[in-house]
């Protein structure tokens, strides 16, 4: 006794059969596109939540177009898609699994680098404790490299800056006036300078110079390896209280310096830096920033404990100072 389907209940089922092949295909584009970036040993800096996120919306895109084409497609044509369904769902099957085993074998990795990089920075003091035990590491100071001076009045106005330097000055830009000791300038509230020696317009003031007295033997601070330098300072001069614009101007100069050693110790000086060098600004800034890093390059790992770092907070005519020192 042969069972009559009627031409709707074929033609339902083909619509089910469509549709199904329809994710088929969206689920093969988003497990390729995610196995593909897995198993790039290139880094394009998208997590794999973000990844599957956008090839969703491509798989959608394409699903659209693919019902399109198979409503308006001839019966015959139908007839030949629905026949690979089979086919099609096993392989989506296959490579679910495979796209599962490798999103948790990144989300692993991603895990055990985001542990590793904690261990190293602490983001609300940027500490690093490896160990109660310590080395104190002797440092023999050479240059005060390129510190360089922004200033954020609230309004334009003319200030006068002192740099009072136990040192030698052997670079500075503008030109240092030493009949004032220092530089005279009209500072406009987003930083820009007008030197009033010269009448030329200027991002910050810059000098460089050799001191007379050498820095202590630390027994604090960060031991970065090289390859992680350039995330380790994007966070803690971040935290510190640098602006995207001047992190990146003292990342930028100091990167090349510091990426290929194996390891840093990098301590953060306080006033044995400042009160080598002093700074008299007229009118009195509100709040004022100095950074000054002093970064010596280590063969091998040594234990140190971390240096406690306080954030900073910009109120009124601010003042902001980077710079750093590289010893031998």
């Amino acid at each position: 006794m042969g069972v009559n389907i009627s031409k709707s209940a074929i033609a339902k089922r083909q619509q089910y059969q469509s549709i199904s092949l329809t994710v088929a295909l969206s689920s093969i584009l988003i497990t390729m596109i995610t196995i593909s970036y897995l198993l790039s040993p290139l880094d394009f800096g998208i997590c794999p939540v973000d990844l599957v996120v956008y090839s969703a919306l491509i798989s959608a895109c394409s699903a659209t177009i693919f019902l399109y084409f198979y409503f308006t497609s001839k019966s015959k044509t139908k007839k030949i898609i629905s026949k690979t369904n089979k086919i099609l769902l096993w392989l989506v099957g296959s490579f679910a699994v495979l796209a599962v085993a490798l999103t948790g074998l990144s989300a692993y990795n991603q895990n055990r680098l985001h542990d590793e990089n904690q261990q190293l920075i602490n983001t609300d003091y940027h500490t690093y404790y490896p160990s109660s035990s310590h080395t104190d590491i002797n440092f023999e100071h050479t240059v005060d490299d390129k510190p360089v001076i922004y200033l954020y009045p609230t309004k334009t106005e003319n200030v006068k800056v002192e740099l009072n330097y136990d040192g030698k000055l052997t670079s500075t830009y503008p030109d240092y006036n030493r009949s004032i000791n220092g530089w005279e300038v009209t500072a406009n509230p987003d930083g820009s300078l007008i030197n009033h020696q010269d009448g030329l317009s200027y991002s910050y003031l810059f000098w460089e110079g050799l001191p007379n007295t050498a820095f202590p033997n630390y027994d604090s601070g960060f031991v970065v390896k090289g390859s992680d330098t350039k995330t380790f300072l994007q966070t803690t001069l971040k935290n510190l209280g640098l602006t995207t614009k001047e992190y990146n101007e003292m990342i930028v100069y100091w990167l090349p310096k510091l990426e290929n050693n194996k390891y840093n110790l990098i301590h953060f000086a306080g006033t044995e830096y400042t009160d080598t060098a002093k700074l008299t600004i007229i009118p009195t800034p509100d709040s004022i920033l100095r950074v000054f890093m002093v970064v010596k390059p280590l063969d091998s790992f040594q234990s140190i404990p971390g240096q406690k770092l306080k954030p900073f907070v910009r109120k009124g005519f601010t003042v902001v100072e980077w710079g750093g020192t590289e010893l031998k």
